[in-house]
């Protein structure tokens, strides 16, 4: 018995714009830039995603001015270097700002990463061009 081939197709002739390099290169870099902007945000979030870092941080952002570490600490029932390690986590995070003035360290929230949190929250809340539950400035 016999296997017959069948026929071969013949392809059409399709032809495919060539693509620009040009805007594939800005879209990579703007996805890079997205990417970049993501993960920064995902730090954040993650770093007050923790009970006393957060505390940490709403401690800090009712002072007018910067705060020892051993003030901060007297607020909490841990060490001094584990307040420290919480501390370094929030830098880090871009949510607190530090100063050495000789062998302590003071600390302050970080006004524009924590504005940059409370703008994102605001955009996912937002709907149709009005807030349903914004977050108050």
């Amino acid at each position: 018995m016999a296997i017959e081939k069948a026929p071969a197709r013949r392809s059409r002739d399709v032809s495919v714009p060539e693509l620009s390099v040009e805007p594939v290169g800005e879209f990579l870099a703007k996805l890079n830039a997205t990417d970049a902007a993501t993960d920064s945000m995902a730090a954040a979030f993650k770093a007050v995603g923790h009970p006393v870092r957060l505390k940490i941080l709403e401690l800090l952002s009712l002072q007018s001015s910067p705060m020892c570490v051993c003030h901060i600490e007297s607020h909490f029932a841990l060490s001094q270097p584990t307040i420290s390690h919480h501390l370094r986590l929030l830098r880090r995070a871009g949510l607190v700002v530090s100063e050495r003035r000789g062998t302590w360290i003071y600390y302050s929230a970080a006004t524009e990463g924590v504005a940059t949190l409370q703008q994102f929250l605001n955009q996912i809340l937002h709907d149709n061009g009005e807030h349903t539950h914004g977050i108050p400035n």
